[in-house]
């Protein structure tokens, strides 16, 4: 049990960070490319949001983990 969780911790991390970071570091230039100037204050947000989203995705995996113990 305890190889097959560190290989989905690792799997989830392998996947998420780089994604989210890349997001996060595009943030400002890509929100108003994909859906206009007027949210462009909105680029702040989703940076904060991706910055989070991999720790909170890899968190989401303890909680199963510590009701099986």
């Amino acid at each position: 049990v305890r190889r097959h969780f560190l290989l989905s911790v690792r799997v989830a991390s392998i996947l998420m960070f780089p994604v989210a970071f890349g997001i996060a570091a595009i943030a400002h230039p890509l929100i108003p490319l994909v859906i206009g100037d007027a949210w462009a204050p909105v680029a702040t947000l989703l940076m904060m949001q991706c910055l989070l989203t991999p720790f909170r995705a890899i968190s989401m995996l303890f909680a199963p983990m510590t009701n099986a113990m």
